[in-house]
């Protein structure tokens, strides 16, 4: 399993990792789990940047650690910055996350983004650094993957790569993932995780390296199949009026800033004064959403309905109409009276106001579960036979 991990990274890592500094895990979640319980002391501080996965923060602090969020700006399509960065850096700051493609926001961290950020680093050598690269083979637009380990080979003994089989293969259930890095940090995270789950199961293991070295036409694929769904979203949700579209580079989530809605009535009357009203709103009228709470970020979450979800099974050539799922946004927008003044607020999108709740809408995955049950993303089905004839443990 390792050797298999070694060969699929070694070209983006920059280097190929040694045995004893790769550890494969019971999914990323358990990578990342274990690195904080095997380097947390208690009140530690983790940046995390915002929009972000939620179970980040549950994480650190299942570890003791606090997290730090670092709410990035939506007129910066969501992009980490370093100035911005560095004003949440304190003296007890031990990791600063990065996940890029982000989830949920799917922003990307360029080349001069991951150089700033390397250069901030070097000026605080107390700092790890975990790059989560979870959605790295489903970039959406013709624009390369970079990662930090590359680009700055100094700070390799401090980055701490995660990765897994979740996503590029749609191998969610079978709870493969790994992490890379220092020798001595990777010995920790084995010690933790031999008292936890002792092991990956076999036969998850043995599915993941027949995917990892076996043909890969399938990724590309599913990643043209993910691009397709991501622009008929994108077209379909620019008809539909007071939304703001940010066009996501990789995964397959689309945020969608709300904003205009805040302050509005809806047909009782209602004012609708947060991300939770909003929510509250559409789900009365039969559109899945939800609220910004766990991303740790002023927006407002959604994700469709298994009745709406079943629009985005379709293939490019679908009927160019309007969704059900979007008519029904339009549908259902509350009305534009607004019974209280913002002063001087301004749009977080054109502008950098933060006298207002920047507010978005994470409308769909473009992944659905069809897609992972029988897709173009599904392992080969020579790693099926090899996972049911493995009985001992590959690592």
């Amino acid at each position: 399993m390792k050797r298999a991990i070694a060969h699929y990274e070694h070209g983006e890592l920059g280097y190929r990792p040694e045995n004893d500094e790769i550890v494969c895990t019971v999914g990323v979640k358990q990578a990342i789990s274990d690195a904080m319980l095997a380097s947390l002391n208690a009140g530690d501080e983790v940046l995390i940047p915002a929009p972000c996965w939620t179970s980040y923060m549950s994480i650190v602090a299942m570890a003791g650690g606090k997290v730090v969020p670092v709410q990035t700006d939506p007129a910066d399509d969501f992009v980490l910055r370093a100035e911005l960065l560095e004003r949440h850096i304190g003296p007890r700051t031990r990791w600063i996350f990065l996940n890029s493609p982000s989830n949920p926001t799917g922003a990307m961290l360029s080349q001069s983004n991951l150089q700033s950020l390397a250069e901030l680093l070097r000026r605080h050598p107390g700092i790890r650094i975990l790059c989560d690269d979870i959605y790295h083979r489903l970039i959406l637009d013709e624009r390369p993957f970079l990662r930090l380990s590359a680009l700055a080979t100094d700070l390799r003994n401090r980055i701490l790569t995660v990765n897994g089989v979740s996503k590029t293969y749609a191998m969610t259930g079978l709870r493969i993932g790994w992490a890379i890095g220092d020798v001595d940090l990777i010995k920790a995270m084995t010690i933790v995780q031999s008292q936890t789950s002792s092991c990956p199961n076999s036969v998850g293991q043995a599915a993941a390296i027949e995917a990892l070295g076996g043909c890969q036409d399938g990724v590309s694929r599913a990643r043209a199949f993910y691009r397709r769904r991501r622009d008929i979203l994108l077209e379909r949700l620019s008809e539909v009026p007071d939304l703001k579209l940010l066009r996501p580079a990789g995964g397959f989530f689309a945020w969608v800033g709300c904003y205009d809605l805040i302050g509005r009535c809806d047909k009782e009357g209602k004012v609708l004064q947060n991300d939770i009203d909003v929510a509250s709103h559409f789900l009365a009228h039969g559109v899945a959403v939800y609220p910004d709470r766990p991303f740790r970020a002023k927006v407002i979450c959604a994700f469709p309905s298994p009745q709406a979800r079943s629009v985005w099974r379709k293939e490019a050539d679908a009927s160019p109409e309007p969704s059900k799922h979007c008519k029904a946004l339009r549908r259902h927008l509350p009305t534009s009276c607004r019974p209280f003044p913002l002063q001087g607020c301004t749009d977080p999108f054109t502008a950098r106001s933060r006298r207002y709740p920047v507010v978005g809408l994470l409308l769909t995955r473009f992944r659905s579960s069809a897609c992972e049950r029988r897709g173009p993303s599904r392992y080969p089905r020579r790693a099926r036979q090899s996972a049911r004839s493995s009985s001992d443990a590959a690592v």
